[in-house]
């Protein structure tokens, strides 16, 4: 098993003192995994958001009435309950072919791929390199975030997302629980990944309690971005967070 670590940070946005507190874990004997949140900590932007625009543009799924498009429905539900406006998300595509699916979130990537933090490009190929397992846990839905996740050579298989059954190649709902947001990326981690992680980032306070079940935590702040605000400031205070700013 490799266990090798750099001296020197693999990018010079990373702060020196979160490699050095990595170091520990990442070198040592056994299984060691790392959690990413996707949105807006690997890339900026939402993927999840953009699917559906895509949908919509592509005319592959109709948006309820009344609404005028799927973002708009969206929006409307989140407004009122982030978490079940993220399950509609992934819930609205049922009854269509998973092959389909696929090729319409792959399709959609290739506009978002651009939008990859260096950094954290940087971050996951250093902690793959010694050995690390990571995971990309995301609210987002799973088809797009594994086409995401693919470009920083992270496996479907280790993408923990929004996701509903699969029957007869089509698919169906409700979503699967635990469902990935908030303190459903602790149980789904629990469930999915079954290890304490080594390293926990993220970019919002969905992410939250899954930075603080992590050996170290990394808050990544993008100004701007409607985030950072006071009390995310003071939770990564509390917790102990290592922070990396980063332009939205």
């Amino acid at each position: 098993m490799d266990t090798h670590w750099p001296v020197e940070p693999c990018h010079p946005a990373l702060p020196p003192a979160l490699w050095e507190a990595l170091r520990p874990a990442v070198t040592r004997a056994g299984r060691r995994v790392a959690v990413f949140d996707a949105d807006g900590t690997l890339w900026s932007g939402d993927v999840g958001e953009a699917h559906l625009d895509w949908l919509d543009r592509h005319g592959v799924v109709a948006p309820p009435a009344p609404h005028g498009s799927l973002r708009e429905a969206y929006d409307a539900l989140c407004a009122r309950d982030a978490s079940a406006g993220y399950a509609w998300a992934c819930e609205v595509m049922a009854g269509l072919d998973e092959a389909r699916v696929v090729e319409t979130a792959r399709g959609c990537w290739q506009g978002h791929r651009e939008r990859i933090f260096a950094p954290m490009r940087a971050l996951v190929a250093a902690l793959a390199a010694a050995g690390v397992e990571v995971w990309v846990v995301s609210a987002s839905h799973r088809w797009i975030v594994a086409a995401g996740a693919a470009e920083l050579g992270v496996a479907a298989e280790r993408v923990v997302a929004v996701s509903v059954p699969v029957a007869q190649g089509r698919l169906g709902a409700p979503v699967e629980q635990p469902m990935p947001n908030g303190p459903g990326k602790v149980a789904a981690i629990a469930a999915r990944v079954g290890a304490r992680p080594v390293l926990g980032a993220g970019n919002s306070l969905h992410d939250a309690p899954m930075i603080d079940t992590a050996e170290v935590g990394l808050l990544v702040a993008t100004p701007g971005s409607g985030y950072l605000t006071p009390a995310l400031r003071e939770r990564a205070e509390r917790g102990g967070w290592f922070t990396l700013a980063l332009e939205p």
